[in-house]
């Protein structure tokens, strides 16, 4: 498995919770018995440009070990998710568990 950040753009216009997207995303990553090492929720932000017609959308970021079979199956998942404006796959390297620990308070 790889590590990867992934980062998500959700339209605030379409979703009404925005938690619900991202459980939704976490259980499939889970289901697949990959693991899911940290979420952060940035809110809502204003877009530089707008996408699609939205200005402002809610910031996502999930930090995760996927298999390829996943990895492929998110990314076209996420093509074809209307609440999901734009998605980001960064391959991380090293051990993601040795770099949470740096940034524990």
């Amino acid at each position: 498995m790889k590590n990867y950040e992934i980062a998500l753009l959700v339209d605030v216009n379409l979703s009404s919770d925005v938690k619900v997207v991202v459980n939704e995303y976490h259980d499939m990553i889970s289901k697949n018995f990959c693991n899911v090492h940290r979420v952060d929720d940035w809110g809502i932000k204003k877009l530089s440009y707008p996408i699609k017609k939205n200005y402002i959308a809610n910031y996502v970021f999930i930090t995760a070990s996927l298999s390829t079979n996943l990895y492929t199956r998110l990314f076209s998942k996420f093509r074809q998710d209307k609440r999901v404006l734009r998605f980001l796959f960064v391959k991380s390297r090293g051990n993601l568990c040795a770099e949470e620990e740096k940034f524990k308070v």
